[in-house]
């Protein structure tokens, strides 16, 4: 099922709610966390989903996040109900604490049924400056 014309991700430190439906997103990773040691916690990790023309209702989001020699964690999450079709949304998905317990690759898969392919995946690997 396509939810929305184009869909964008981005993985930020914080994100700020701001006046006019404006978000300010604070320490944007580009493709990497670099981090000094492991085990290591970031206080906070925001997923931001940024979609553009959605073109069909949903009720809840399904996010798995794939961590260096760990189990999956999948979290639900409900998203704002005044979303309607031809809508631009962005949706911030926070985590704290974020532990990170080993280096290597790692991603989030984003789907609207728990048993459905993602309908999106940001990855990103986990290094140490050491």
């Amino acid at each position: 099922m396509r939810i929305a014309k184009s869909i964008q991700t981005i993985l930020c430190d914080d994100v700020r709610q701001e006046t006019g439906r404006k978000i300010s997103l604070m320490g944007i990773y580009s493709e990497d966390i670099i981090i000094k040691t492991v085990p290591y916690i970031l206080p906070l990790m925001n997923l931001v989903l940024m979609l553009h023309n959605i073109q069909s209702d949903f009720k809840k989001l399904y996010i798995t996040l794939y961590m260096p020699e760990s189990k999956p964690s999948v979290f639900t999450f409900s998203p704002p109900s005044d979303i309607k079709i031809g809508d631009n949304c962005n949706i911030a998905i926070g985590i704290t604490p974020f532990k990170i317990e080993h280096v290597g690759k790692a991603k989030f898969e984003i789907r609207l049924k728990e048993d459905e392919k993602p309908i999106a995946t940001h990855a990103f690997e986990i290094k140490t400056n050491a």
